[in-house]
């Protein structure tokens, strides 16, 4: 049994629906959508576990985001020492949710096999998606891979006790939600799957994606791994809104169970 927390890093408040969904999903194009960036923590007596690591302030500066700390800086929030964490569950190899791993040097990395094929492989020199990667990143993650730091899954697996990893492309090829056991029953952070609730909830799919097919299939997926409104976006705003802050922590974690 896991307690859940989100970190809030960084935000890019001047994004806006038709930037962000495919299609307007029935609003106005230039509707205010703006968009938090978050990584999570799953305490449990056995230790902290990450999913994702954030990105640093230099890749802040380069998109224009205001950002409040270096992941590695925003984890000690939580009493966490970015120098003993141990593991690392990445869903996917975007800039913004693996930059900050040079900040956690001792820790395992788990990672679909597809998604390191599909950023060693000749799609990802393409202008739309290189732009989402980054190869110093990409360097940190080759470099843990040959300290045999990295555990590699194929499809649905399990992490440790009550944590498990599923297979949710679309975004990328290689996107994997990671489903916790907590006191209140399983939840599903979503990464990228869902970087809104209502992507999962009214099937409104992201402008930014590797397969839209697969993407519309992972919202089902990720819709019958829990019950209704336990699917955790990566991106809403409205967690912070959800779900209780911190104490002396207000806007920036939330403990979401």
């Amino acid at each position: 049994v896991h307690e859940v927390y989100a970190i809030r890093f960084a935000d890019n408040p001047s994004g806006t629906r038709g930037h962000y969904f495919l299609g307007t999903a029935g609003t106005p194009a230039d509707e205010p959508a703006p968009l938090n960036y978050y990584f999570f923590v799953l305490r449990s007596a056995e230790g902290d576990i990450l999913v994702d690591c954030g990105f640093t302030s230099e890749k802040a500066a380069e998109w224009d985001r205001p950002h409040f700390a270096e992941p590695w800086d925003a984890a000690r929030w939580l009493d966490i020492d970015p120098a003993t964490v141990p593991l690392i569950v990445l869903t996917h190899l975007h800039f913004d949710h693996v930059g900050g791993l040079r900040g956690f040097p001792a820790a395992d990395i788990v990672l679909q096999e597809e998604e390191i094929a599909f950023w060693t492989g000749k799609a990802a020199t393409r202008s739309e998606i290189a732009r989402l990667g980054s190869l110093p990143d990409l360097h940190t993650v080759l470099d843990r891979v040959y300290e045999g730091k990295v555990r590699f899954v194929r499809g649905d697996a399990q992490v440790t006790d009550g944590v498990w990893v599923h297979s949710v492309p679309g975004h990328t090829p290689g996107s994997q939600a990671v489903r916790v056991r907590t006191a209140s029953g399983d939840l599903l952070l979503a990464g990228d799957a869902a970087h809104f609730y209502e992507e999962v909830e009214q099937s409104h799919p992201f402008s930014i994606f590797t397969d839209l097919v697969q993407m519309y299939d992972s919202f089902d997926l990720m819709n019958s791994l829990v019950p209704a409104g336990r699917v955790i976006p990566g991106h809403d705003p409205r967690v912070f809104e959800r779900h209780p802050a911190v104490p002396g922590l207000e806007g920036r974690v939330v403990r979401i169970a």
